[in-house]
């Protein structure tokens, strides 16, 4: 039998099949990760492009109502569950007030930098598990766990109107040459607190479904603190169940509710 190096032919021939199998394997499985790894990455680009604002850097409209709906359906499973304590949230909806005169009378790319800055000063205020989403041209919206009660609330929401309505200061000319420095923007806010403002037969509804009356909810509060109040924030319970002109200013009636359940705890 012929023989290399003392070794027996077969045996070499054997090993060098065991060598040529095993560099086959790891090419094979070299070529199937990259596979893998750019189909990732493509679907991870289609996923933003899908659910995310490109310009701002949050949640674009379905990006946002998905969040919303895992929101509710996480909320409907921990009511279900013994050992576990369902997480209060708030949706906010938060809308520019006179958008539209503003885009007519500075242009729409200058305009674009306004929201940005706005968006930017929003987000400075919040938590890294709060949720941000641009539900329109002018209108976003926020997820806010464990916000608090009534007070906290109001002191948020003046909070946030405080800041947004810092002059703002692009350093640039609108379309007709004029500078855009000291500019301030207003907004409208609706808040929906859950599950204070929620009647308990509604959390047997789907997720998706009770998603979008929160939305609904939320939103007709901002429409009524756009119509009545005039830059301030309403909240959803008292829009939905009296007629517009029932209802009062609402961050200071926050603040009476507030004191009178502190006067309340303190008895």
């Amino acid at each position: 039998m012929s023989r290399f190096f003392g070794i027996p032919l077969w045996f070499w021939l054997l090993l060098i099949v065991i060598a040529a199998t095993a560099v086959w394997g790891w090419l094979d499985r070299f070529y199937w990760r990259k596979r893998v790894y750019k189909a990732e990455e493509a679907l991870d680009t289609v996923r933003n492009e899908i659910l995310f604002d490109p310009e701002l850097g949050i949640l674009n409209k379905n990006g946002f109502t998905q969040a919303l709906v895992n929101r509710v359906a996480e909320f409907q499973r921990d009511r279900l569950d013994l050992e576990r304590d369902p997480k209060p949230f708030t949706l906010w909806i938060i809308d520019f007030n006179r958008f539209k005169s503003l885009n007519d009378t500075h242009g729409h790319r200058e305009c674009d930098l306004l929201v940005q800055e706005v968006v930017r000063r929003i987000r400075t205020e919040l938590r890294e598990a709060d949720i941000m989403g641009r539900l329109g041209g002018d209108e976003f919206s926020l997820i806010l766990l464990d916000s608090g009660d009534r007070k906290d609330i109001a002191d948020m929401a003046e909070r946030l109107i405080e800041i947004i309505e810092e002059p703002i200061n692009l350093e640039i000319d609108d379309i007709h040459g004029k500078p855009m420095n000291n500019m301030v923007v207003n907004v409208s806010i609706g808040i929906l607190m859950v599950p204070e403002e929620i009647a308990e037969y509604h959390f047997s509804e789907s997720a998706s479904d009770l998603a979008d009356k929160f939305k609904s909810w939320a939103d007709r509060a901002m429409y009524f603190a756009k119509v009545k109040t005039r830059e301030l924030a309403a909240i959803g319970q008292y829009v939905s169940r009296f007629r517009f002109s029932d209802i009062p200013s609402s961050i200071s009636w926050l603040r009476r509710q507030s004191e009178v359940t502190d006067d309340d705890d303190q008895d």
